[in-house]
């Protein structure tokens, strides 16, 4: 169960809007005393249905093991906004997608190539794309095509 704060976190919005997502109805909520409880899967499932409507890409599902719960606050990096690089996933508070990166990445750029030539991101930031690209993968399903 997270509170509001901890479901804002995770979802990469503010704690009013997860708020106003309750009052409408549009995200079930229990109440502990005056605070809001939200059930982690109902905010996953959430999010997943509007990343689908609004053609958005989904946040990774977060599987319940040590290693994915180190890289949660490395995946807190990574943002989607449709009205930022067309809704691509880019480092926080920066217009330097995840795909750039990991191109730069994939074509020999080193460690230190990568933050010479993006002074304003850090090795986390890197590191953080990385794991995101993990995250979507391991969460992909692939399907035999028959021809």
């Amino acid at each position: 169960m997270l509170t509001v704060p901890e479901a804002a976190a995770r979802a990469g919005r503010a704690p009013e809007t997860i708020r106003r997502w309750i009052r409408s109805g549009k995200l079930p909520a229990s109440k502990v005393g005056t605070q809001h409880v939200i059930d982690v899967n109902d905010l996953d499932a959430y999010m997943r249905g509007r990343a689908a409507l609004a053609g958005e890409a989904s946040i990774p599902y977060r599987a319940e093991t040590a290693w994915d719960e180190q890289l949660d606050p490395l995946l807190e990096r990574i943002t989607t906004n449709p009205a930022i690089l067309a809704g691509k996933p880019a480092i926080r508070g920066t217009r330097i997608s995840v795909e750039l990166i990991l191109e730069n990445l994939a074509a020999g750029w080193s460690l230190d190539d990568v933050l010479e030539a993006y002074p304003h991101i850090t090795e986390e930031d890197v590191r953080a794309c990385l794991a995101y690209a993990r995250a979507v993968i391991g969460t992909e399903t692939i399907l035999p095509v028959r021809r």
